[in-house]
């Protein structure tokens, strides 16, 4: 008989109950000797039993076999606790008064624990107490923390593309010593509440930059009770002023250097610095790491009415990342994924960051070019930029003393995906001394048309003119490495996407390394970028909770579509929104910003775009991927620059045709995307994740040729679509296979299921068609 248990349960697996039995009062009967412990982390099975137990009344029923070396450790947090030993004569005198005896023994229990019998005894002790009391079968209790690993284990696919780490930060760079410390750290665990430093690093090795629970990182399983601790020591480099630099850390990383604590970071996705100790003959630097990933909550299919302060716990953003992967969510990623480095700095105001954008929107406009220096800086440092292109100095200008801002004359390219102009700026901050960095950047200026389409849509435009954006959904996953790129070479599949007759990639529900955003500048690949989610979920509009709620009034509009978060949530989403957009500003590449999609997390949402609008920089803002549009409850507020709808041809839509044609809310003045579409399975033979839980969105083909014709049937309905509505861009789902989706172009290791041709084809006809039935309107906006 197999049971799963509830979420609040004592284990993550189907547990396995021997010998059979009949209907059972409880659903927590538990055959220790089922439990998959390559699947568990090191405290995990010893943390839910705590839990479990925690305020309640228990009695442990103990068979001849077990030696009850973990009891105080479970039993620490109930309210009370007994012991009845159970002798094997007395099974000799018959099970049925041996269970009477222990019934009378348990009325004054909250649960009863039968552990150290042999099999069948124990499962049959549990089935004959299970109606007079919850009961729970420990098996032989075979529960030891578990041995850390020296090597990690091999995964099941490869991308082929590890290795070979350069320069972290391309896009602005000083010209001083660095080195990187990627590579193997020690590491243990703990238990959460063992928060001090530990004494010694027995559970393995983590390869960073890669995640411990990816194949190339460890193999280990990290779990919201337990703490991560690495441990590296490097030599002092003599350097004077050194920077130690962690581009990424998930979730709330801690650096201890020679046992002082330097300071704590709470976030995934944005880079941090500290600066270590100088005189130091060697640094022993210390991470201790915490992430609920999201615990507390998790995806259900079987979601609340709607969310209300739903979650006290794994609030933070993480993405699509679950302790539980499955369907839509994948594996978790705990601790330090982008690399660990150590940079030679001057001892001056040093320049965080820097960005430019053009003053006025048109080609001819001045320039303005601004930097943001590192906390703690004296603000009267005098800004240097020369700015060069292809080696050839264009102008040198200056600041005044204390402004960290330089305005230059007009340049001469501007950037677009078929010519993707890169302008490099000799910078230098100088005061008493001088911090000289060399920063590239890409100069273009977003507007949208006056013009209008038949519902008062409006075309995006890039530098003046009209670009028609077709894109991949990237989620930024790889089968060895997780979210962590396994490499450099990892990005060539941008010059692949490009090839293919894409233009656009968004990042969805992740953010990538510097790397990442520096190669779109260089190559010419426009990027939307999501911000990841976090807390609960809004209604979906399909939910049929939702259309009771409208009929009968009893829950405002505004409560189904968007959630409402705690303080702590609150205040957090807000810190990361802020550290993702600051650092990622500099890069010309990205055009628009998602805050939100498929109502994930959202909430306060025009509060959110007017933030973007006055701190983003000059970008498009998507307010609401998906279908959880409020522009109607907020009329006459800016409800941001796109309408954007996913419409995998099923339910609440028929086909593709009329997505936007059925769509209730305002479009006038937004320019309309299809953020989502397509979603085709294939699953390659040889090259899937999980092949017997494999799915797809759409329709799953058996044959390469099936799926290349059902892909160009898609692209020919994408066309009519394009013709119904003066459409701006569409994103095809998805570019790779993740884990269980098989909806990829490519596989999870990055095998192409097309030819580019077919690809190139496909991208070909959109564009002719996005072209030709433009022209259908007017300079008026009339359609013709």
């Amino acid at each position: 008989m197999h049971l799963r248990k509830n979420r609040e349960a004592l284990v993550r697996e189907l547990l396995t109950l021997r010998p059979s039995a009949g209907v059972l009062c409880n659903r927590q009967v538990v055959d220790a000797a089922a439990w998959n412990k390559r699947k568990a982390s090191k405290f995990e099975l010893q943390e839910l039993w705590k839990i479990f137990f925690r305020d309640r009344k228990v009695l442990v029923i103990i068979g001849e076999l077990f030696a009850p070396t973990y009891l105080e450790f479970f039993l620490q947090g109930a309210q009370s606790a007994a012991a009845r030993y159970v002798q094997q004569d007395e099974f000799n005198d018959g099970l049925a008064g041996l269970l009477s005896d222990l019934r009378a023994n348990v009325e004054d229990f909250d649960v009863a624990l039968v552990v150290g019998f042999p099999d069948p005894l124990g499962a049959l002790l549990s089935a004959g107490l299970d109606c007079a009391v919850q009961t729970i079968d420990g098996g032989l209790m075979t529960i030891q923390p578990r041995a850390g690993k020296s090597h990690p284990e091999p995964p099941p696919l490869t991308s082929t593309t590890s290795g070979g780490w350069a320069y972290p930060r391309p896009h602005l760079r000083r010209d001083t010593r660095w080195l990187l410390l990627n590579g193997q750290w020690d590491v243990h665990i703990s238990p959460r509440d063992a928060p001090a430093l530990p004494a010694s690093f027995h559970d393995g090795v983590v390869e960073v930059p890669y995640p411990i629970e990816s194949h190339s990182g460890g193999s280990l399983r990290i779990s919201e009770h337990e703490l991560l601790w690495l441990r590296r020591r490097v030599p002092s480099t003599n350097w004077g002023r050194t920077l130690l630099h962690v581009d990424g850390c998930d979730w709330e990383c801690s650096i201890f250097v020679n046992g002082v604590l330097l300071g704590t970071h709470q976030g995934a996705y944005d880079p941090f610095t500290f600066e270590l100790p100088p005189d130091e003959a060697v640094w022993e630097i210390i991470m201790r790491v915490w992430d609920p990933t999201d615990s507390g909550c998790e995806y259900k299919v079987d979601e609340q009415p709607h969310c209300h302060r739903c979650c006290e716990s794994g609030w933070q953003p993480r993405g699509k990342q679950s302790l539980q992967p499955g369907f839509i969510m994948y594996s978790a990623a705990t601790g330090p994924w982008q690399s660990i480095w150590l940079e030679e700095v001057p001892q001056a105001c040093l320049i965080h960051s820097a960005e430019t954008h053009l003053l006025q929107p048109r080609a001819d406009s001045g320039v303005r070019l601004e930097v943001q220096v590192a906390p703690g800086c004296e603000l009267n440092a005098k800004l240097t930029a020369s700015v060069l292109l292809r080696g050839q100095t264009l102008v040198e200008e200056s600041s005044s003393a204390g402004a960290q801002v330089v305005d230059l004359p007009p340049l001469p390219e501007l950037w677009s995906p078929d010519r993707p102009t890169m302008y490099t700026a000799q910078l230098a901050l100088c005061d008493s001394t001088c911090d000289r960095v060399t920063f590239h950047f890409a100069l273009r200026w977003l507007s949208k048309s006056e013009s209008h389409g038949p519902k008062e849509e409006v075309t995006l435009l890039l530098n003046g003119e009209p670009v028609f954006q077709s894109g991949v959904l990237y989620q930024g996953y790889w089968p060895e490495s997780l979210i962590a790129l396994p490499g450099p070479l990892a990005l060539e599949e941008l010059r692949e996407i490009k090839a293919m007759g894409f233009n656009l990639v968004r990042v969805h529900a992740t953010v990538l390394p510097a790397i990442f955003y520096h190669f779109c500048d260089q190559e010419g690949l426009l990027v939307w970028q999501d911000f990841p989610a976090g807390d609960g979920r809004a209604l979906p509009l399909w939910d049929s909770a939702r259309g009771t709620f409208e009929q009968t009034g009893t829950v405002s509009p505004l409560e189904m579509d968007e959630i409402q978060r705690f303080p702590e949530s609150a205040s957090n989403f807000w810190k990361e929104l802020e550290a993702m957009i600051s650092w990622l500003r500099s890069f010309g590449s990205i055009v628009c910003w998602v805050p939100f999609n498929e109502a994930w997390g959202q909430f306060q949402t025009m509060q959110v775009v007017q933030w973007l609008r006055q701190f983003g920089g000059n970008r498009w803002i998507n307010m609401a991927s998906g279908w959880n549009d409020v522009a109607d409850l907020f009329p006459g507020m800016d409800a941001g620059d796109l309408v954007d709808a996913h419409n995998y041809e099923n339910l609440p839509y028929e086909g593709l045709r009329s997505t936007f044609q059925l769509w209730p809310l305002p479009m006038q003045g937004r320019a309309l995307a299809l953020g989502e579409y397509g979603g085709l399975g294939f699953p390659l033979e040889g090259h899937e994740w999980s092949p017997e839980t494999s799915w797809a969105y759409g329709n799953v083909s058996l044959t390469a040729e099936e799926f290349g014709l059902r892909f160009l049937e898609l692209g020919a309905r994408v066309q009519e679509l394009l013709c119904e509505n003066w459409m701006s861009a569409v994103v095809y789902t998805q570019w790779n296979d993740i884990e269980e989706e098989v909806n990829g172009l490519v596989t999870y290791d990055r095998v192409s299921k097309l030819p580019r041709s077919t690809v190139l084809d496909f991208n070909r006809q959109l564009k002719e068609a996005h072209a030709r039935c433009t022209r259908k309107w007017d300079q008026k906006g009339a359609y013709s």
